[in-house]
């Protein structure tokens, strides 16, 4: 079925996806106590770090969602023998990397707004 080598390659990258969605928690949950910080603090930034929060929190647990789901489906895919399990888990791989595409491009034509603008407000700009 597959060779010996795709399929330790395979096993590699359900320890790193595992261990990468172990992350993405991880990252919930530092926007949690970055949120009770704020609450704590009742700085006048409560409110962009609410919705920081919500968006942070909501990328982070899609994208620890299907990496997660890609790992335990391989993982089990591949020790009972199920073909099912498997294409769940390139499934779930792929809507990570659409996901992953979607936000760089969304980050990429962001970037490139604040530079234009950055350009446009040099040339708008009193010189005095």
């Amino acid at each position: 079925m597959l060779s010996e080598t795709t399929l330790k390659e395979i096993r590699n990258s359900i320890y790193w996806s595992g261990y990468a969605g172990k992350l993405a928690l991880f990252n919930i949950g530092l926007a949690i106590l970055q949120l009770c910080i704020g609450f704590m603090n009742q700085s006048y930034l409560l409110w962009p770090s609410i919705v920081q929060f919500f968006i942070s929190s909501t990328i982070s647990g899609i994208i620890a969602f299907h990496i997660l789901r890609y790992s335990s489906d391989m993982k089990k895919g591949l020790e009972l023998g199920d073909i099912q399990r498997l294409h769940s888990g390139f499934e779930n791989l792929k809507r990570y990397f659409t996901v992953i595409g979607v936000l760089l491009i969304l980050v990429s034509f962001l970037a490139l707004m604040a530079m234009l603008l950055s350009i446009l407000s040099f040339f708008i700009s009193d010189p005095s």
